[in-house]
């Protein structure tokens, strides 16, 4: 008979590894809040580029805060998005590369759709 220690070794070398030790780690504070810092930044120099209506900046600087949030907690992990699992550095429990790519997309489409939001006060 095989001790537990053996099978379990054994088990490893048929599957191919050990499975990882670490825990997920949570997003901390200031990670969340460099994500807030960078969406506010991105959603002003909208606003100031583009001369939109008042509160746009507010519409892409929250969208991209929880695209960016919602990647990086949800991702790593995921079963869904296996291909990006666990992908890229991590900063304070923030994967960085699918929290900027899909916060930077969410973005995008908040910008896509407010940009024709602008209010004509002349008539035509």
């Amino acid at each position: 008979m095989r001790s537990k220690q053996e099978t379990k070794a054994l088990s490893e070398r048929i599957v191919g590894g050990a499975e990882p030790s670490q825990e997920e780690e949570e997003m901390g504070f200031t990670a969340f809040a460099g994500i807030l810092i960078v969406a506010v930044v991105a959603g002003a120099v909208v606003q100031i580029l583009e001369k939109k209506i008042n509160y746009d900046w507010l519409i892409i600087a929250v969208t991209g805060t929880f695209g960016a949030y919602f990647a990086s907690e949800t991702f790593p992990g995921s079963t869904v998005f296996q291909a990006i699992k666990d992908f890229g550095p991590q900063a304070d429990g923030f994967y960085i590369i699918p929290g900027v790519m899909f916060g930077a997309i969410l973005a995008l489409v908040a910008y896509l759709g407010t940009r024709n939001l602008t209010v004509t006060t002349s008539a035509a």
